[in-house]
């Protein structure tokens, strides 16, 4: 993910000094097994990158258009039709930012795939912040070796992961789905896009689909849906329709609870995406990072309000985190395209001992104080991580 100004205290003073020096009850498996055993799943390597994250993992994917450089990769990687549709949600999300809603006479407000964008973007703050969190991948979800294109947040940032996949079909870009908090969506890597929703306690539904032969729609695989207040059970078909009558009755204790663990199950596929505000700037990493500032130093104006609660606090020190452990990881990837191999070996030797010492702190900090210093302390020290890594920047 992408340092934090705090009022004068003993606990700033230790951050300071820490800084200095260093069927039936339960469902009937046969549907989900079917669906595991029906394609081979493909394993992909993956390679771990030392960032102020330790647990992240990018892809090592071998990509369709080949790009030596970052600036290169946003000019071949993307069909036209699929840039087009970046920049549609772009300038959406730039409107909220400006307006703080979109008005109810606006034509996208009736555009039901910008569902999965309105609730995460309540106001411009939100917005704002939304430039740094939410991005896009390129993944052939079915293997036909056609990419879809995919919107999501990082997962830290909370709420649905995907927001919205898109596909190809004669050069246009084709919505197949939108995500959000009560509408999960998610995919695996046997081709199968999962989506589970709810809108209230006895109105839950579980299905999974593939994307159709015609590139255009999603074809239902399974449908399971409950049976309301007066009904405990669940109901399976293939047909995507609510009707009983023409359902297989499934049991209704437990299966709520297996959907929602097979679905993490397949919430795992690290999407390695490229946020819009990295978009924006089309791999100009100057830009990338004074726009980060910029917003860092926002968030830390707000943190001057006396009126904040405590958990208001805790929630912008977090977000300036992120948004410079967002960064630090960027720039790895730009200096892993860039710097010669001598280079590269010292950098990350510095990064191993880096992360080292600040898990050290990060350790002592809980001992004595518990969390609440955590996420000022690693905001600041990554915030001085990059600004060492940017040094490296090829102007």
């Amino acid at each position: 993910m992408r340092g934090a100004v705090m009022k004068k205290s003993g606990a700033a003073v230790l951050i300071m000094l820490l800084l200095l020096t260093g069927c039936g009850d339960t469902l009937d498996e046969k549907h989900i097994e079917e669906r595991q055993t029906e394609k081979t799943s493909q394993t992909e390597e993956q390679e771990q990158i030392p960032t102020g994250n330790t647990e992240v993992q990018l892809e090592n994917s071998v990509e369709k258009y080949s790009a030596e450089t970052e600036q290169q990769r946003y000019a071949l990687n993307l069909p036209e039709a699929y840039r087009s549709k970046i920049d549609e949600i772009d300038d959406y999300i730039h409107r909220r930012m400006e307006e703080g809603r979109i008005w109810e006479d606006d034509e996208s407000f009736t555009q039901e795939e910008y569902s999965a964008l309105d609730e995460p973007l309540i106001g411009k703050k939100s917005a704002e912040c939304a430039l740094f969190h939410f991005g896009y991948a390129l993944h052939d979800i079915d293997g036909n070796g056609v990419d879809e294109l995919i919107f999501a947040y990082d997962p830290g940032y909370g709420g649905s992961n995907v927001s919205l996949i898109y596909t190809m079909q004669n050069d246009n870009a084709i919505w197949l789905i939108s995500g959000w908090s009560r509408c999960r969506v998610t995919f695996d890597e046997d081709g199968f896009i999962y989506n589970m929703g709810s809108s209230g306690a006895a109105d839950n539904i579980y299905a999974v689909y593939a994307i159709g032969e015609d590139e255009s729609s999603l074809k239902v695989r399974d449908y399971y849906f409950s049976g309301g207040w007066d009904d405990e059970n669940w109901y399976h078909n293939t047909t995507g329709n609510e009707d009983k009558a023409e359902s297989e009755i499934l049991g209704g204790e437990n299966v709520w609870e297996q959907f929602d663990e097979e679905f993490d199950q397949k919430t795992n596929i690290n999407l390695e995406l490229e946020y819009l505000i990295d978009y924006e700037n089309e791999g100009n990493e100057t830009e990338i990072f004074n726009a980060v500032e910029d917003m860092s130093r926002k968030l830390e104006e707000e943190l001057e309000n006396n009126e904040l609660t405590e958990y208001d606090t805790e929630q912008i020190q977090i977000e300036i985190y992120q948004l410079w452990d967002d960064e630090l990881n960027y720039l790895w990837k730009y200096l892993k395209e860039t710097v010669d191999e001598q280079t590269m070996q010292k950098l990350l030797l510095e990064q191993r001992e880096w992360i080292e010492k600040k898990e050290q702190t990060i350790q002592t900090l809980q001992n004595n104080d518990g969390e609440s210093l955590t996420y000022p302390y690693q905001a600041e020290i990554t915030r001085k991580r990059v600004y060492e890594l940017t040094e490296y920047i090829q102007e």
